[in-house]
């Protein structure tokens, strides 16, 4: 009879096993997407209801590009774009790859040393939700508001 992973190293890997899913899908498509041409993604078409209404960039402006810049390793240009791309990128491979361990110690019990040496630590941050929100939000909102100060760069294809 196989040996089984710990329920603890499944129920934690478990709860986020959704939320690992979505970034793996994004960071495959960030990957397979092909590069901006000219500041403009050329499977997508521009539709930003925030600029339409009020002629400003809005806060996530440029993140998708900057993402897609960041999957293909070219991060001078993923900044340009957005500063936080980068930082989301790391993000979502994280994620996918507590994923890749989670489906891999599942399928392979022999491997349980390294789940939990693996589960450990990368865990997700013990923070509450309302904590990271706000503090996400707030980040944002200053990065914004220093990209309309003219200290950040605003992606070229807006205005």
């Amino acid at each position: 009879m196989p040996k089984t992973i710990p329920n603890q190293v499944l129920h934690r890997s478990e709860s986020f096993h959704g939320i690992d899913f979505v970034a793996t899908f994004l960071l495959v498509a960030f990957c397979i997407a092909p590069l901006p041409v000219d500041g403009k993604i050329v499977s997508l078409h521009f539709l930003c209801p925030f600029l339409t209404f009020t002629s400003l960039p809005c806060p996530f402006c440029g993140l998708t590009r900057s993402l897609i810049y960041g999957a293909h390793f070219q991060f001078h240009q993923a900044l340009q774009y957005h500063v936080l791309g980068p930082m989301l990128l790391v993000v979502l491979l994280t994620s996918s790859t507590r994923l890749l361990v989670f489906v891999t110690c599942r399928r392979f019990p022999l491997l349980e040393p390294f789940c939990n040496t693996f589960s450990k630590r990368i865990s997700r941050p013990k923070l509450p939700a309302r904590f990271t929100f706000v503090a996400v939000f707030t980040l944002t909102t200053l990065l914004w508001i220093a990209r309309l100060a003219g200290f950040l760069p605003l992606p070229h294809s807006v205005f």
